[in-house]
């Protein structure tokens, strides 16, 4: 029955040791015990450790090098233009004699070299650059990057207009770096750089996997005194909780450091754009509250397709963007469409209009700005007085003298009268100094309802053509006959005309009644009925 119990215990015993090698990832005693440095931890970093989660910094989101294809080290990381292939990190093996070697070793050195300061700093830069040649651009940072002891982390390409290369070098000679890469450009848009100090996170890490290693020495110091099963898998379970601490605390920390030691640059990169000649169109005048129209010609590259037109109108309101155009008769050469705005003070008049044409295509990007002035005043006023209402005979010539005012600035002075009546207007030129515009006219017909007299005054000002219109009323009646002597013939004729009908309707209405109300009718209407009377007697 012993032996049975024994050969029971077996199997949990086994299980148990197998844990704790797992646990311990097959490491003496000696290599539990030694505290972790800086430059050793990094240097004995396996690429899995640095992949581990930890307390967090922006170092993690920056470079991972467990899980970038871009890292040496990666698994199944290819070697191709720009990236230096399949290489391992420090205390990772390498062939001899392979790049892997190369960068493996400056790591090691990059590593060792950031122990010595007293700061721990990583380094970020961020440059957007306009190139030459973009994809050639990329490739030669890549060589730069990789010359250095560095890799490449990413690029993307946008056919011939835009590309993106972020990559790694040694901080030591990141200023280095960074002076060769300008020298590739024509022109250095925007430069930022960013310095994080993790030297307290760095710190606190090595205490914590001190303590965290004395803790695990202990324990195993324990799992050998202890008697049962039940208390030497709480031992392997604690074990196994501190050794998953252990990775993630050591993870974190050859993160750090080789973070610190290689630099990130993430550059963006753009096409020097070809010139490209644009027409703004001619300096204007335009009047406060008056719609403007703004149209521009350019003569775009051969393969331009898309075009971005935007116009600024000087007077700090927003910029006019559009994208149509369209084909002129002359060959090469292309219109925007039209762009309207309304200018609401004259203040800081004149303004400068410009206009910028930005063109993509297959050969690259093409850009070409113009500029004109537009000057910008109130509209001047042109006060007119038609005058006042008229009330004429019908074929009688009427003279009309409407007035104005002549503001300064205004000139080529004309009028127009329209009488209303469907007859042609009378229109003249004003000369200097004349404020009164004269016309004759004669109504042929009268009517009950008046008639509209217009006067329109127009001009020419800085602000273009300008006009002032003012209206009064014809009143026209029938024409009076021949007058002698005060006697007017035609009204005596007509009067006696109306008398003499008068008389006769009245005449007319009287024999009516008389013949109606006669004594005769009444007479015969009684005898009528007495004939009848005797009638009825006589038949009874």
């Amino acid at each position: 029955m012993a032996h049975v119990r024994s050969v029971g215990l077996v199997f949990p015993v086994l299980l148990i040791a197998l844990v704790l090698i797992g646990c311990s990832g097959g490491g003496s005693d000696s290599d539990r015990s030694d505290a972790p440095t800086f430059a050793g931890a990094a240097a004995t970093a396996a690429p899995a450790a640095a992949s581990a989660s930890g307390s967090g910094s922006g170092a993690d989101a920056l470079f991972d090098f467990s899980s970038s294809p871009d890292a040496p080290g990666a698994p199944g990381a290819s070697g191709s233009a720009g990236q230096p292939g399949a290489v391992g990190l420090p205390g990772s093996p390498a062939p001899a004699g392979s790049a892997a070697v190369t960068v493996s070793n400056s790591l090691d050195i990059q590593v060792q070299a950031i122990a010595a300061l007293d700061r721990i700093i990583v380094r970020t830069v961020d440059m957007t650059l306009v190139m030459r040649d973009v994809s050639e651009a990329v490739d030669e940072i890549a060589k730069l990057a990789i010359s250095s002891g560095g890799w490449v982390v990413a690029s993307t390409r946008n056919g011939n207009h835009t590309a993106f290369i972020s990559f790694r070098v040694p901080a030591e000679g990141l200023d280095t770096k960074l002076d060769e890469v300008r020298s590739l450009t024509v022109e250095v848009e925007s430069e930022s750089s960013t310095a994080q100090d993790v030297t307290d996170e760095y710190t606190d890490l090595e205490a914590r996997i001190r303590s965290q290693t004395a803790s695990e020495d202990a324990l195993i110091t324990l799992l050998d005194s202890v008697r049962t099963v039940e208390d030497t898998l709480k031992v392997a379970t604690e074990l196994a909780r501190i050794r998953e601490d252990l990775e993630s605390m050591q993870g974190r920390l050859n993160l750090l450091a080789q973070t610190s030691a290689f630099s990130l640059v993430n550059i963006f990169l753009n096409a020097e754009p070809t010139e490209m000649q644009v027409t703004a169109g001619s300096d204007l005048a335009a009047a406060v509250g008056e719609p403007v129209a703004f149209t521009a010609t350019f003569e775009p590259p051969e393969s331009a397709e898309d075009f971005e037109i935007e116009w600024d109108f000087g007077d700090g309101s927003s910029l006019g963007i559009v994208r149509r155009t369209a084909a002129t008769v002359i060959e090469g050469q292309r219109i925007t469409s039209t762009v309207t705005h309304v200018y609401r003070s004259e203040e800081h008049s004149p303004f400068v209009v410009t206009v910028n044409i930005t063109g993509l295509g297959d050969s690259g990007v093409s850009e070409g700005e113009d500029t004109l002035i537009a000057t910008v005043s109130e509209i001047p006023v042109l006060d007119v007085f038609a005058g006042e209402p008229i009330n004429v005979e019908a074929g009688e010539d009427i003279g009309f003298a409407g007035t104005f005012t002549r503001p300064s600035g205004v000139g080529d002075l004309t009028y127009h009268w329209d009488f209303g009546d469907g007859s042609n207007p009378v229109e003249g030129v004003l000369e200097e100094g004349i404020t009164v515009a004269e016309a004759v006219h004669t109504y042929v017909n009268n009517r009950p309802i008046p008639y509209t007299a217009t006067l329109v005054i127009s001009g020419v000002a800085d602000v273009g053509e300008i006009e002032g219109r003012n209206s009064l009323t014809v009143r026209v009646r029938e024409a009076e006959g021949w007058v002698i002597a005060d006697w007017n013939v035609g009204a005596t004729f007509k009067n006696g005309i109306q008398a003499l009908s008068a008389v006769g309707v009245y005449g007319v209405q009287g024999l009516i009644w008389t013949v109606t109300l006669s004594p005769v009718w009444i007479v015969a209407f009684i005898v009528f009925g007495i004939v009848r009377w005797r009638l009825r007697l006589g038949r009874a």
